[in-house]
């Protein structure tokens, strides 16, 4: 994906990548694509993204997003991202928590963000 991504992206427009990867943080998976060392080979043009979650809350221990239709804090796991060009600036995030009954067994991630301007 991150090579068909670097190919239909010549011009480094700012990207927005989001969805449930079923992978919890520390991930090889979301290491390569934040950027960091990891065990999959690096893909020339791909610099990594930024998530958007810890952009704004790096230290928030509640972070779970897959609950299992279980209320309990301790047995949730953050697999639901919303990453983003670096650049890009996260003015909001957060995972919208409650509304029981629950309609999914994630909770809705959300983030606003903005990108400089392109071309200018």
């Amino acid at each position: 994906m991150v090579e068909r991504l670097v190919k239909m992206n010549p011009n480094e427009e700012p990207v927005v990548w989001m969805g449930d990867f079923n992978a919890v943080e520390g991930n090889p998976v979301l290491e390569f694509l934040s950027g960091r060392k990891s065990a999959i080979p690096a893909v020339d043009g791909f610099g990594g993204l930024v998530d958007s979650f810890d952009a704004l809350h790096a230290g928030e221990k509640k972070r779970g997003t897959l609950h299992f239709w279980m209320s309990d804090p301790n047995r949730q796991w953050k697999v639901d991202h919303i990453l983003i060009s670096k650049g890009g600036e996260v003015l909001e995030s957060g995972i919208l928590r409650g509304g029981e009954p629950y309609l999914s067994d994630h909770f809705p991630v959300t983030a606003r963000v903005r990108f400089p301007a392109v071309g200018k």
